[in-house]
């Protein structure tokens, strides 16, 4: 399964159009930063953890990494 490693602009928009649970549903894995989960997403948005987000520590350096490069 491929794991997708998201900001919380993403989640929170996805929210906002009521897709969390449907995005959820993919055959993907979704994480975010401990750090901006902690900053941003625990006290309102604790409930993605119910829908299968993961949150774990990532080092500058797993950040910094991009397919894109």
């Amino acid at each position: 399964m491929q794991l997708l490693v998201s900001d919380t602009n993403i989640l929170l928009d996805m929210e906002c159009a009521d897709l969390a649970t449907a995005m959820f549903r993919i055959d993907r894995e979704f994480l975010v930063p401990d750090l901006l989960y902690e900053r941003e997403l625990a006290k309102r948005h604790a409930h993605l953890l119910a829908l299968g987000l993961r949150v774990h520590a990532l080092s500058g350096e797993m950040m910094a990494l991009s397919p894109l490069s």
